[in-house]
């Protein structure tokens, strides 16, 4: 069975960002956070999907900054 959740720091390496960044993201709503006991897991697809619109993004030229 695939893993459903990601921990903070397994997003952070998935879409090649700061922890914080990841917490930031989840405070503005953009990533859904869950609690597992002492630790904050967040949705798997969420963080795939984020990362795929960065690497279009990226790919189209929008990510890169002149």
């Amino acid at each position: 069975m695939a893993k459903n959740f990601y921990s903070v720091a397994e997003a952070a390496e998935r879409l090649g960002k700061p922890e914080d960044e990841v917490k930031a993201l989840a405070a503005n709503g953009d990533l859904q956070v869950f609690r597992d006991r002492n630790q904050v897991m967040v949705k798997r697809e969420q963080v795939d999907a984020l990362a795929d619109d960065q690497t279009s993004n990226t790919d189209s030229g929008l990510g890169v900054q002149a």
